[in-house]
């Protein structure tokens, strides 16, 4: 929805005495000025939407606009607007008289959060042709939620002087950016711009409008994913949670992060390739998330640390305990010394050749095993031998 209807649609919405904004008639005007695009009035129009100064303040657009014929002194633009928004709410309040009371829940309008959306699905529903000619007024919404929004937009579409002031309202906000938009510019960004290819710049433009939507949506992935893993990192960190759950998580997280973005964010309005984009960029979180979490927390490991049977693979050596801490490893090295004072030639040979077996040194071999063994009485040090597995 570009700012030139945007900003209409507040003024006219809102109250000139309490200045609180009627949101079903914010609505209502929205969605009618929707027949009037700046495409329409200013060629090459169709990527402007109003909220960057740039794209307005370049030297092919700023020609183009002067070419409209729509440019006018400020001040003048400012009493027409004001005279147009009294004629405006006049007319709602002229509905309201015959048809009752326009509200969020008459209307059928969503939260905020998915209005615009919503909106959004009303101008496809709701208008026929080309927006820079023949742009028509269809006489039946498609769908069964939009009809009373659809009723309250025709009341202005059928009359030729509410169509009138609408898009008088509509011009005067085109001329109104367009003329403010080359003193809001920083020249140095201005001539960077300019030089960019006409393809980069309507890359730019298109990817700010459709860009918003699909972010909303990663949006709800990125926050829902957070509150999944911040949770299960914090559980894993006390109790040694298995991480392989990420991964089924992740999968409840992706549904649960999509169907946010589909009722809280208005996803349901969106088009079929709005929809797929949005998926596409929370499927990229999950899998993003599931994995370096994974890695973050290492792999399954139960209480104190050990897994598949106190041991692991490592560089083709079994190994069974890792990362020994200071305090451990000077205690690992004192009982070491001790069996190697109290051996004899016959232990030391056995002891030799288990660690040759495994590929370790002697010194490596009874320190591996000194980490996971109890500590042992003289008479049982001959069982330092490792059971097969």
């Amino acid at each position: 929805m570009c700012k030139f209807h945007k900003d209409v649609s507040r003024m006219v919405a809102t109250d000139p005495l309490s200045g609180t904004v009627n949101q079903a008639h914010e609505a209502v005007i929205r969605v009618a000025l929707s027949r009037y695009w700046v495409e329409r009035y200013v060629a090459g129009g169709e990527v402007i939407d109003g909220y960057s100064a740039y794209p307005m303040a370049t030297v092919a657009q700023q020609e183009a606009f002067a070419a409209s014929g729509l440019a006018k002194p400020l001040d003048v633009v400012v009493q027409e607007t004001r005279e147009g928004a009294d004629f405006l709410r006049a007319r709602l309040a002229a509905w309201e008289q015959a048809e009752g009371p326009l509200s969020v829940q008459g209307l059928g309008l969503p939260m905020a959060t998915a209005r615009d959306a919503f909106i959004d699905k009303a101008i496809l529903s709701f208008y026929q042709g080309d927006p820079k000619g023949d742009f028509r007024f269809v006489a039946q919404a498609d769908e069964h939620a939009l009809q009373p929004l659809h009723r309250a937009v025709a009341f202005l579409q059928e009359d030729l002087a509410s169509r009138a002031m609408l898009e008088r309202m509509v011009t005067g906000r085109i001329a109104t950016l367009y003329t403010q938009a080359p003193g809001q510019v920083k020249q140095s960004v201005m001539r960077a711009y300019e030089r960019l290819p006409e393809r980069a710049k309507n890359f730019l433009h298109q990817l700010g409008a459709a860009g918003g939507n699909i972010m909303m949506g990663g949006f709800s992935g990125l926050a829902g994913h957070g509150v999944h893993y911040g949770a299960i990192m914090g559980t894993s960190a006390m109790s040694g949670m298995a991480s392989y759950a990420n991964f089924a998580l992740s999968g409840v997280f992706l549904a649960a992060s999509y169907g946010v973005w589909d009722r809280v964010f208005g996803g349901r309005y969106r088009t079929f390739p709005e929809k797929r984009n949005a998926l596409l960029v929370q499927t990229a979180l999950t899998v993003s998330m599931a994995f370096g979490g994974y890695a973050l927390m290492g792999h399954d490991h139960g209480q104190h640390g050990e897994s598949h049977g106190g041991h692991d693979r490592h560089h083709g050596h079994r190994t069974y305990k890792s990362g020994p801490s200071p305090r451990e490893a000077a205690a690992v090295q004192e009982r070491v010394q001790k069996l190697m004072q109290a051996a004899s030639k016959d232990d030391l040979a056995r002891w030799k050749a288990n660690a040759d077996e495994y590929g370790w040194t002697l010194q490596e071999f009874l320190e591996n095993v000194c980490i996971t063994l109890p500590q042992l009485p003289a008479e049982n040090k001959q069982s330092l031998k490792p059971q097969p597995q």
